[in-house]
Order: C-alpha cells, then sequence, then structure tokens
C-alpha cells in the first residue's frame, strides 16, 4: 500500500514540478498531463514509469547546477541574470563581467567593433530593487525604467547611488524595465505599506515610455494592489535560473516567428563619434524624430500630489545628433518633452529636461570618453554623473516649496 502511495505521489509532485518549472503553455501543458496520467492510471510498468520521471527531476536538478556553474558565460549582462517579473530576484550580492550590451545582442556581427566589456558589482535589497539596504524613510523615491535601475552600471555607479553620495540618506530606487504605468503601480503599492510622506521622482526615457499612436493600446486601468493568482506560479518568480535561460529562448523564438522580417527601425546603426564608431538602435531614433508619439498613465491623485520633478530621458541618438552629419532628423524640441510637459501641467509638476546636461558631458567627454555605453541603449556612470545636479536642483527646490 505504501509502495502505490509512493509511487502515486511520485507522479503528482513531477507532473506539477514540471509543469511549473517549465512554464508549459496550454497547447504543451495538457497534452504532457494527459500523457502523465496514462502512464500513471493505464499503464502496468508503473515503478518504471515513475522512475522514469524522477529521472526527469534529477535532469533538470544537473540543468541547474550547470547554468549555475557557467551563468555569466550564458548570461550577457546582470538584467538577463536576475531578472523577475516587475523587480529582480531579492538579497542578490553579485559580481559578473558585462561582455557586451543590448545592441550586441540584437547585432552580434558588431562586436569586435562596439563591444565595451566591464565588470558589474549587483545589489538588490528585500524588495527586488537595486539599494544598498531596504527603504528606511528615504524622502525621495526613483521611478522608472532600465535608466532608472542603471542596467550595466556596477552598483557604486547606480543613479541612486551617485544621488547617495551625493546627497547621503535622500534617495531609494524602485527602478525596472517596464513602461510608465509599471512605474504609476510601483508607486502606489510603495504608498500601501505607508509610506505616504516620500515623494517620487520620475525618470521618462524618449525611446520606449512613449508609443507611436498607431500602437497604443486600450486606456490604462487602476492596477491590482493585491497580485493576481497566477503571478504566484510565474515563470519569471521561480529561483531556478534554468527557468531564465527558457525565458530567453522562448522570447526569442517568438520574436523571430511572429514579428515576420525584421523592420529597418529595428536594425542597429552605427556612426562614428570623436574617434571610436558608437551604436544607436533604429527604433529609438525613429521615436526621436517622430511627431506622433502618445503618453498614458492613469495619473492617480495619490501619486500625482506626491511627485516632486518628471525627468525626460532623451534617446541617445538625440544626444549625439551634433556630431552626426547623416541619419534620420530627430524633432526639435522633442515631441515627448511636449507631452510631458503638457501632461503634467495640469498637475503642477515640473518636468526637466536633462538633454543639455547630457550633450554638453559628451562635448566634453569626446573625443575618447561618452556619456552612453557604445555598444548598448542606456547610459553610462559618466551621464548618469552629468544629471545630478539637475536632481540636485529639483530637491532643492521642492523642499522650498513644501516647507511653506
Amino acid at each position: 500500500m505504501l509502495r502505490v502511495f509512493l509511487i502515486h505521489l511520485t507522479f503528482i509532485l513531477t507532473i506539477a514540478a514540471t509543469a511549473v518549472i517549465y512554464a508549459m503553455p496550454p497547447v504543451l501543458g495538457i497534452p504532457y498531463i494527459l500523457l502523465c496520467l496514462w502512464l500513471l492510471y493505464w499503464r502496468k510498468q508503473k515503478a518504471e514509469t515513475a522512475m522514469l520521471l524522477a529521472s526527469m527531476s534529477v535532469l533538470f536538478g544537473c540543468l541547474e547546477i550547470f547554468v549555475r556553474m557557467f551563468s555569466d558565460d550564458i548570461f550577457y549582462r546582470e538584467h538577463e541574470k536576475w531578472a523577475l517579473r516587475g523587480k529582480y530576484r531579492a538579497n542578490v550580492e553579485d559580481t559578473l563581467r558585462v561582455r557586451f550590451g543590448d545592441m550586441i545582442a540584437m547585432d552580434p556581427t558588431l562586436k569586435e567593433k562596439l563591444a565595451e566589456p566591464h565588470d558589474v558589482r549587483f545589489v538588490t535589497d528585500s524588495l527586488g530593487f537595486r539599494n544598498e539596504k531596504d527603504y528606511s524613510g528615504e524622502p525621495y523615491v526613483l521611478l522608472g525604467d532600465s535608466f532608472t535601475a542603471s542596467t550595466g552600471i556596477t552598483h557604486e555607479q547606480t543613479l541612486a547611488a551617485q544621488l547617495n553620495a551625493m546627497m547621503p540618506s535622500h534617495f531609494y530606487s524602485m527602478g525596472y524595465p517596464g513602461a510608465p504605468r509599471d512605474y504609476e503601480s510601483n508607486a502606489l503599492v510603495f504608498l500601501t505599506k505607508g509610506h505616504t510622506k516620500a515623494r517620487f521622482l520620475w525618470f521618462v526615457f524618449e525611446g520606449n515610455d512613449f508609443k507611436l499612436q498607431e500602437e497604443m493600446g486600450d486606456a490604462p486601468k487602476l492596477p491590482s494592489l493585491k497580485p493576481a493568482w497566477k503571478e504566484y506560479f510565474s515563470l519569471r518568480n521561480l529561483p531556478f535560473m534554468t527557468t531564465r535561460v527558457l525565458v530567453i529562448f522562448f522570447k526569442a523564438v517568438g520574436a523571430r516567428t511572429t514579428g515576420g522580417e525584421e523592420k529597418s527601425e529595428d536594425i542597429v546603426q552605427v556612426f562614428d563619434v570623436g574617434n571610436k564608431p558608437m551604436g544607436f538602435f533604429g527604433k529609438y531614433m525613429h521615436r526621436s524624430g517622430s511627431p506622433n508619439l502618445e503618453f498614458r498613465i492613469l495619473g492617480t491623485e495619490e501619486v500625482m500630489s506626491r511627485t516632486a520633478c518628471v525627468f525626460f530621458i532623451p534617446e541617445k541618438y538625440r544626444v549625439y545628433k551634433p556630431w552626426i552629419k547623416y541619419g534620420t532628423p530627430v524633432s526639435e524640441p522633442a515631441e515627448g518633452l511636449k507631452i510631458l510637459k503638457t501632461h503634467f501641467k495640469r498637475h503642477g509638476i515640473p518636468v526637466i529636461d536633462i538633454t543639455p546636461a547630457l550633450q554638453k558631458a559628451a562635448k566634453d567627454a569626446l573625443p575618447d570618453k561618452t556619456v552612453f555605453w557604445r555598444d548598448d541603449t542606456h547610459w553610462n556612470a559618466q551621464g548618469i554623473s552629468a544629471i545630478l545636479p539637475e536632481v540636485r536642483r529639483c530637491v532643492e527646490q521642492d523642499k522650498v516649496r513644501h516647507a511653506t
């Protein structure tokens, strides 16, 4: 009797573990479960089949060990290694070699020409955000995407770290790759935890925080402050690194099977800037010249009333366009900047264009240094340093406004 129970238990646990670990879509998951049930209830060799399924779990364990041993060769940067859904894995302290940036991941043929390998120390707090420690009453919270999270930048030079070095214990980062509606959701969740005295600083990127009008979907809805049940079983929430390899694989396959032929705007373009070639992502270049952009958030009063400033981060191509004599034209002033000023004006929130600060820093750094990675769409530590005075000015003015 015990033997039968153990066999059935092995089957159930293996079926559940396999389906969850590999996050099987219904088209694969349902046939797989039916096959397992057939083996369990209609096949006579139940013990042998149970052993077979158990060996699958052992195989997965071996794969997990392999991926962990060679993770720095499998994941080309820290984001892919530690990304979950909406945040990074909590309480991470890791150092890895970033071999190349995201544009080489798009076009590996550019590796020899553009690659800027460097080491990154990656630290997260108990919520999965890139902070040295958990939130402890810092008066300003950073909202934004990978620029705010400082993708590809070592811990001591991240946006939050540089700001806190300038104004100690003032800033806490909730940056993570996403869309503006995600930043607002993070802010609302943050407020529900009782942190109602904090002020928000938004960092909005021209490249992907705005959408073309024809790409806009439904209007944003009030985000649920309770995670949906499926989030508990999400592939991205699992601690296994092997599942992250599968996420990258399925995402890459999906992009190639559903996207049709590669669009010209998705091609990485290379221009000589200073003494070296620099890569620019065609899709973002197109955004910087498009007059048909839209920006959508819910605009809840709870978040808007606690927002100190909104910073407009220009696309890399806009920053370096003065040194590029040919190529796609950019709109002047930036369409995204005009949209932000219109959107936040009714809430009395100042919008700050950090393009001049980045262009000045770019000019001072050339011909040998840059404020964006040459092989990536993101700014580097020198680019972050260039905007610190703008953030300080916002904070000091905000303190004066709220002291009266």
